[in-house]
């Protein structure tokens, strides 16, 4: 599908579909000289709007799915996921880290949604009794 029908598809802009293509985050087909869009490119950017939501960064979701495609590659060439883990050892540790990292992150905004949560509640407390 063309560029304006994916957007209107996805939610996302033109600007940012271009601008995805030109990172080499989400790069369509080429078909006479137009972006040419295809399942597996909605699929794609559902990940990435999921990873999004997530707060990762774009830089973040880039080597996400680069160790995602890597995965599927290696697998397509029939190795073993012993062999894959083996070759792969190093963008899997740095992709460990960089989870741990993120997850870390959750863990704080989920701390302070539990205070702001706590907060609001013993506020509403209030204007209930005052309301009485």
């Amino acid at each position: 599908m063309l560029i304006s029908d994916f957007a209107e598809k996805t939610g996302l802009s033109i600007d940012t579909l271009r601008y995805y293509d030109k990172i080499d985050l989400l790069v369509p087909e080429r078909r006479d000289g137009n972006r040419w869009y295809t399942e597996k490119d909605l699929k794609k950017a559902e990940e990435i709007d999921y990873l999004k939501s997530l707060h990762f960064t774009l830089d973040e979701i880039q080597v996400i799915l680069l160790l995602d495609r890597k995965l599927d590659d290696r697998m397509e060439e029939g190795l073993s996921e012993t062999e894959v883990i083996r070759k792969e050892n190093k963008t899997f540790q740095n992709m460990k880290s960089m989870l741990e990292e993120k997850y870390q992150e959750v863990i704080a905004e989920e701390e302070k949604i539990k205070q702001a949560r706590k907060l609001l509640s013993e506020l509403k407390e209030k204007l209930n009794r005052l309301d009485s």
